[in-house]
């Protein structure tokens, strides 16, 4: 069976286009059975894009993997595909998981998939090329003559390594290490903590009785797709690791750490938590080559971090990591969210007084969004905070919350100086006055002052390249 994947992406003024784990080893497993497949990345649902693919590659299903951002997009392109070309389409990732009813109801949708999709996708693409009813496999919800069958989960996967490496031809993955060289991977999962901005909770919830629900493949069977992903890609740099918490088993990082260096020169970034982060992890990290280590700080307000998002990490947990990984050597990349529920100017203010103590190396902060499926949605929603706006990216910023504590206003105004206020303390003051004077529509003088600081280093790294001393035997045009 020929199975084309839609992926609806955010705009790419709002995120450059990544490699997708989920799909890639989907796509694996149906390409291992026989199966033909082929993936449609879509920031809209553009009619013509999508008939031309149908035309062309004429497939017996179409599947659509999505997040609540693109629950939109994803209904429109399922409408389009099931009212105009006749395909059986079905829906599946975070969304539809924790959304079922919602998703199952959307318009041209046949199936969702629940959890892990690799092995109900197969069973889904066998039964239609036989003809058989597909109503009772596990993990999908079917709708068939007017009746949604919802069928009980399966096992969660206990054996990672029985899974083929996933694909990254459908992603023409050339191209994404042309526009940007670095190869992500995952060597586990699920996470064990259920922080209430992340959908980790409910997935506990759903999947207990289900098997471990974080689980590890083995260092070899990792490094062995690694090997075989760097040397077909050799425009790869650097190398990145997107498991909730790699530092989470001791012993299987300590293998790991032992084994990269001999396999690998290239460097490489991971996530991790900052109780997490002691001395011999640091080491055992550097040794190994980590360039970067990836923390979730979210806020530097004590009760909001342990009370409201439920992040059982202290302050002095985090100031103790990024001072490790400053004094080892590795690069501190902090996660912040601001706008929180129950946030406030001061408890913003108390996350920008930490990240200026910690000094990380690279500062994120995204405004909080309530994502279906996690308990801080749960709270705006039993407190009516909700606005109905809709964000398409994580990345794209706006503020969907009415509270009484902090306005959109103040927490935008907030989000667009805070890496500078990180950056120079000293100058927060005069950053914070800059940024209230208005010199254009949407733009502050800060705004004007920091366009126009890009322009001198920018004229200053070209003057410095024009004095460069020419190599010896160049010619020189002094035309």
């Amino acid at each position: 069976m020929r199975v084309l994947f839609l992926y609806p992406v955010p705009p790419a003024r709002w995120q450059r286009l990544r490699y997708q784990q989920g799909i890639g080893s989907i796509c694996a497993v149906l390409k291992q059975a026989g199966h033909e497949v082929e993936l449609l990345v879509l920031s809209e649902p553009d009619r013509d894009r999508i008939a031309e693919a149908v035309r062309r590659f004429n497939p017996g299903l179409a599947a659509i993997s999505l997040t609540s951002a693109e629950f939109d997009v994803a209904c429109a392109m399922g409408g389009i595909l099931g009212r105009e070309h006749r395909l059986p389409v079905i829906l599946g990732g975070i969304h539809p998981t924790l959304r079922p009813e919602e998703s199952i109801a959307a318009d041209g949708v046949f199936a969702i998939c629940i959890g892990e999709g690799e092995y109900p996708i197969l069973e889904l693409c066998e039964a239609l090329e036989r003809g058989a009813d597909p109503a009772g496999i596990r993990n999908l919800w079917v709708r068939r003559n007017g009746t949604i069958h919802r069928n009980e989960l399966r096992p969660l996967l206990s054996r990672l390594d029985d899974l083929p490496f996933p694909d990254r031809k459908v992603f023409r993955f050339d191209d994404l290490v042309r526009d940007f060289p670095e190869a992500e991977f995952m060597g586990s999962r699920g996470c064990p903590y259920p922080c209430a901005y992340c959908a980790n909770h409910s997935l506990l919830q759903l999947y207990r009785g289900h098997g471990p629900y974080v689980r590890y493949r083995s260092v070899d069977r990792l490094l062995d797709e690694m090997d075989a992903v760097v040397r077909h890609y050799p425009g790869i740099e650097w190398l990145g690791f997107h498991d909730d918490t790699f530092t989470m088993s001791r012993r299987w990082l300590s293998e790991f750490c032992e084994k990269y260096p001999a396999r690998f020169q290239l460097p490489f970034w991971c996530n991790s938590t900052a109780t997490l982060l002691n001395e011999d992890t640091v080491a055992c990290l550097k040794k190994a080559g980590c360039y970067e280590v990836r923390v979730g700080v979210e806020s530097g307000n004590d009760r909001l971090r342990m009370d409201v998002l439920r992040k059982k990490v202290r302050r002095e947990d985090i100031v103790r990591a990024f001072r490790l990984l400053r004094e080892a050597g590795i690069q501190g990349y902090s996660f912040n969210m601001i706008g929180l529920p129950h946030e406030t100017p001061g408890t913003i203010r108390d996350t920008i007084r930490l990240n200026q103590e910690i000094r990380p190396s690279t500062t994120f902060c995204s405004v909080f969004y309530p994502f279906p499926g996690t308990q801080a949605h749960d709270v705006c929603r039993a407190n009516g905070w909700l606005t109905g706006r809709r964000v398409a990216s994580y990345f794209e910023n706006d503020y969907a919350v009415n509270q009484p504590t902090v306005t959109r206003k103040q927490v935008l105004f907030y989000h667009a100086i805070f890496g500078d206020l990180v950056r120079w303390p000293r100058l927060a003051p005069l950053i914070t006055l800059a940024h209230r004077v208005p010199v254009w529509p949407g733009k502050s003088l800060w705004n004007a002052i920091r366009r126009v600081r890009a322009k001198v280093v920018e004229w200053g790294r070209h003057l410095a390249g024009c004095f460069r001393p020419c190599p010896v035997g160049a010619e020189v045009d002094h035309a």
